[in-house]
């Protein structure tokens, strides 16, 4: 069974005891006897109430400003530099995040976010030293339980230690459902190394685990025949993606990876290899129960390697089903036209536009889209969804009117684009199931 399904009973527990994290009932110090409150405190509680009810919103953009303004006023308060930390990592602002992170490991030396914001900075500083220390202090049990395998891996290998890092990999076998995870970061690390033949066994084996052959594993293992001179198998892995996942709107991803000249090495540094890693473990994640987990790790993954397409396209998507378009939309528009997942973004854009109401952009940009690349039905198809209400008889668009006054669905259960692409924890390299969008939807 695909770790997909295997990892749900598991994450259960742990995601709701993160949940009630972001959930907690406020905390707040009250005035000593007989001391009127100041204008001051007034505006510490104010601002740490405003923050605590936008967090329950779950809106973690604003949560962050008023509880930085309360931290700013009582810059001691534990329970403020709690709450801080964990909004500045929610919402991608690592530098402020990496700056509390210390503070935050003084009050509770178990918090294995803080322990993970350290080794991003560690990672970043080019302190391999400090990066192990810090992934050795990742807890082996607990909702984070799945990342220190991956974080000792990669920091081990910032450290030169290729055998250490397999062994931190082999950690991942006490977790049902992580084998096929497993061999397939295992071909990453030895194809970072510079041991092919090594890499290629690992990289057999993850393709090997796939029923259904998913992106992820397409696009490393397609690039890792590439440069050892098979462009024919390359080829071949191709066409197969292709013939088993024939809606993908990924499928104009391998004509501009075909396309764009001589293929060059998925990650660059033990940093982007930690990336890679986290990109993972949260499309593993990513489902209604364990969301906020699929979150925090895409930031982490993004913290290490801001330009990962991939990685942005779950974000993005993950935000658009937590209803937050307009930041969605901001971390698409972060993908370059040169990209080749430029098209996947734009058909994302044109969505999140119509949830936003200002669906004659969406129709004129899915319009362009539609008359550069004919042979894609991508465009078409979201278009069509569009304009299907504006064609309706009177008597129906007075019913879709009624219906649109309920709050819109997030833009993946509104549109196929989410279903084969990154966005879908199916397409994880642990999974052999078609994909999936992150939220059900009836089919139509």
């Amino acid at each position: 069974m695909a770790p997909g399904g295997m990892l749900r009973p598991a994450v259960l527990v742990a995601a709701f005891t993160f949940g009630a994290i972001l959930a907690a009932p406020p905390v707040v110090a009250k005035p000593a006897a007989g001391k009127p409150q100041t204008v001051s405190s007034n505006h510490l509680y104010g601002d740490y109430l405003a923050g605590r009810q936008a967090q329950h919103r779950r809106d973690f953009t604003i949560a962050t400003k008023f509880y930085e303004k309360a931290l700013a006023d009582d810059p001691d308060s534990a329970e403020l530099i709690s709450r801080t930390f964990l909004m500045e990592v929610f919402t991608g602002n690592f530098d402020r995040a990496a700056a509390l992170a210390s503070k935050q490991l003084k009050l509770d030396p178990s918090d294995a976010v803080a322990d993970l914001v350290i080794v991003v900075a560690r990672l970043k500083a080019n302190d391999p030293a400090g990066a192990v220390k810090a992934a050795a202090a990742l807890p082996s049990d607990g909702v984070h339980r799945f990342v220190a395998p991956f974080a000792l891996a990669w920091t081990r290998m910032a450290a030169g230690d290729l055998a250490g890092a397999e062994t931190a990999l082999q950690g991942l076998d006490k977790f049902n459902g992580f084998e096929p995870l497993k061999q397939f970061q295992l071909g990453l690390l030895y194809d970072f190394a510079g041991k092919p033949d090594k890499a290629r066994q690992f990289y057999d084996k993850a393709v090997g685990a796939n029923e259904q052959l998913n992106w992820r594993v397409t696009e490393i293992v397609a690039n890792f025949d590439e440069r050892q001179g098979q462009s024919d198998q390359a080829q071949a892995l191709y066409d197969r993606f292709l013939r088993e996942n024939s809606n993908s709107d990924l499928a104009a991803a391998v004509t501009a990876i075909r396309a764009g000249g001589q293929a060059k090495p998925p990650i660059a540094s033990p940093g982007e290899g930690l990336a890679a890693a986290m990109f993972d473990l949260g499309s593993v994640l990513n489902q209604p129960e364990t969301i906020d987990l699929a979150l925090l790790y895409e930031r982490v993954a993004l913290a290490l390697r801001p330009q990962f397409p991939l990685a942005q396209l779950l974000l993005a998507d993950l935000l658009s089903a937590q209803r937050k378009p307009e930041e969605s939309l901001s971390v698409l528009r972060e993908i370059p036209k040169e990209s080749p997942y430029y098209w996947s973004a734009q058909l994302r854009q044109a969505v999140n536009l119509d949830t936003l109401d200002r669906s004659d952009e969406a129709i004129a940009q899915l319009r362009t889209m539609a008359a550069e690349n004919p042979h894609s039905i991508g465009a078409l198809v979201t278009l069509g969804d569009i304009l299907r209400p504006r064609s309706a008889s009177p008597r129906r668009r007075t019913l879709m009117t009624r219906r649109s006054s309920a709050p819109k669905r997030p833009a993946c259960r509104r549109s196929g684009r989410c279903s084969t692409t990154a966005a879908s924890r199916a397409n994880a390299p642990d999974s052999g199931r078609r994909p999936r969008p992150i939220c059900k939807r009836r089919s139509t």
